[in-house]
């Protein structure tokens, strides 16, 4: 399955000029003008030249308007529809799969396999998350040591993240959950963890995100992009929830061991609840 026109601008739009940038708003606002719209049409609309549009559609992978404007035009169709039936049950599980098809399409599982070394390898695996995003990270946590690893959910508290960071040795493991990829704390946080020789792998659905720059290994994942309605229906942190997934079900086919750990934990749990 193919990232979406949004899903593509969703991943950019921090990369954007302030050209670019009127472009997608009058599009976002003007979607169903627009489908009909030829593109001097639009530059007129937007009160700009040709060349904004053409690299517009260049960077979310079109050759031409003429490309763009049928897919546009397709999705918006789709959207519409999904709009008029948003209440239905059986379109609110076809926003899930959507969403969760995106995310599996942008990786692989080579992928999968270099953040599960990391993890095997780390001495200490420290997960840092911000916000709503720190319950996935104490999820992930909380799994992990069931597994029989080292692992931690630093908590959304600027005092302890910096203090936490600054203990890392080159032995940790320091893995950043961040949708925005601009929380501040967390960005000096990060830089801290580099500077100490932590190795760092990021989780972000910002390709230009400063992040990256410190990242050993790092992840796109696509969230309800910013443009669609499925954002006001579908949590923010349902890609992590399955990076989650595909990181325990990798480590587990990795080593029947971990799969044995989790389980005598399990049955502890079971014994003396």
């Amino acid at each position: 399955m193919d990232l979406s026109i949004l899903s593509k601008l969703s991943l950019i739009e921090d990369n954007l000029t302030k050209k670019e940038r009127r472009v997608v708003e009058y599009i976002v606002n003007n979607g169903d003008q627009v489908m009909h719209m030829r593109i001097e049409e639009l530059a007129r609309a937007t009160d700009i030249g040709y060349s904004p549009i053409y690299s517009l559609i260049k960077k979310i992978g079109f050759n031409g308007y003429r490309e763009f404007i049928i897919s546009f035009t397709a999705e918006r169709v789709q959207i519409k529809n999904n709009e008029s039936e948003r209440n239905n049950d059986n379109n609110l599980l076809e926003q899930y799969n959507s969403l969760i098809a995106r995310n599996l399409k942008l990786i692989n599982s080579k992928e999968n396999e270099e953040l599960v070394h990391m993890i095997i390898e780390a001495k200490n695996i420290y997960i840092c998350a911000f916000g709503d995003t720190s319950l996935v990270a104490q999820e992930l946590s909380n799994r992990l040591r069931k597994t029989g690893l080292t692992a931690f959910s630093v908590k959304s508290d600027a005092d302890e993240m910096l203090s936490m960071a600054s203990s890392l040795t080159k032995d940790d493991l320091w893995l950043v959950y961040s949708m925005s990829g601009t929380t501040k704390i967390i960005i000096n946080a990060t830089k801290i963890a580099k500077e100490r020789g932590a190795k760092i792998y990021v989780a972000t659905s910002k390709e230009n995100s400063e992040l990256l720059e410190f990242a050993d290994k790092s992840r796109l994942v696509i969230t309800t992009a910013t443009y669609e309605q499925s954002r006001i229906l579908l949590s923010t942190i349902i890609p992590l929830i399955l990076l989650n997934d595909q990181i325990i079900a990798t480590l587990i086919n990795r080593s029947k061991k971990y799969e044995e750990n989790a389980q005598k934990v399990s049955n502890l749990v079971i014994k003396y609840n």
